[in-house]
């Protein structure tokens, strides 16, 4: 993000976790998906995140989307989103 737009993430979210460059990119870190509660639901091996969300109180999942990364996607990607009616 630029500097604006990391002032902007600030501005608007309590308490950001930060996730390095490496982990953003090799690892899809950001790709994450939260589906209620405390629970994240993560690419396996994005240690460094993990280790902020764990320290931030939230219960990680790691899982494997391995296959699904050769298509520039990950765990968000994979989700269903289903109305609640």
């Amino acid at each position: 993000f630029t500097p604006e737009g990391q002032a902007l993430v600030r501005a608007l979210i309590a308490h950001p976790i930060a996730v390095g460059e490496e982990e953003a990119r090799r690892g899809f870190a950001c790709n994450a998906c939260a589906p209620g509660g405390r629970e994240v639901v993560v690419q396996r091996g994005s240690t460094e995140a993990c280790e902020a969300l764990r320290a931030a109180g939230l219960e990680v999942r790691e899982v494997e989307t391995g296959e699904f990364l050769k298509s520039g996607g990950s765990v968000f990607c994979m989700k269903l989103a289903v109305p609640r009616s």
